[in-house]
């Protein structure tokens, strides 16, 4: 509050927390740059049912409570995480490079690559996803992708379609800027720069 227009919010997890502190002070959504929302598909099927991501699915009525609030959202969510795959040579310069950040990231995927090829997601030669990363990369570099406004609504009542990111294209006014293609190869290669850079 003390920086008006300066602080972006970058929700990589439930919004439960963001519901919050709209609730506990009523000029926090004019306050902040943008909130950017890793969740949500739009032209894609979730990943926790046909039509919800785990992020809204798991506490809708937060994620319903920002999107109503008037902040400036961007959603960055399956429509452009499932475009976005390290590849064997990135994850490898990775497991090489000495930053611990970059050690770290290459123990937890190994865990995380077991999982996709258990679930039929990837197969044993197949790069990774890591959908934090595109929301973060979007924080970093938006020029790389490319987003299209919408009035999205939260279902928050069926079970059938909890959590779903419902974008009206037509509406005339709009409360959320969706990402919907990416340069994949300029974000992958970014993240891995980045993340293989020696600490100074």
């Amino acid at each position: 509050m003390a920086r008006p227009g300066e602080i972006t919010i970058l929700a990589l997890g439930r919004m439960t927390n963001v519901a919050l502190a709209l609730s506990l002070e009523p000029e926090f959504a004019g306050s902040v740059m943008e909130v950017i929302v890793m969740g949500g598909a739009v032209t894609v099927p979730g990943n926790v049912s046909q039509v919800a991501t785990a992020n809204l699915h798991e506490d809708p009525e937060s994620a319903a409570i920002l999107y109503q609030s008037g902040a400036p959202i961007v959603q960055v969510g399956l429509d452009v995480c499932n475009q976005v795959t390290v590849s064997p040579a990135q994850l490898e310069a990775i497991a090489l490079s000495a930053n611990p950040g970059a050690q770290l990231l290459s123990r937890a995927t190994a865990y995380l690559r077991g999982a996709y090829i258990r679930t039929g997601r990837i197969g044993p030669d197949d790069g990774v996803r890591y959908n934090d990363m595109p929301a973060v990369g979007y924080a970093v570099k938006p020029e790389l992708f490319t987003v299209k406004p919408a009035q999205v609504e939260i279902e928050t009542r069926s079970e059938l379609t909890r959590g779903q990111t419902v974008a009206d294209w037509q509406a005339e006014k709009t409360n959320a800027r969706i990402c919907l293609e990416v340069d994949s190869g300029a974000l992958t290669a970014l993240f891995t720069e980045r993340l293989t850079k020696p600490l100074s």
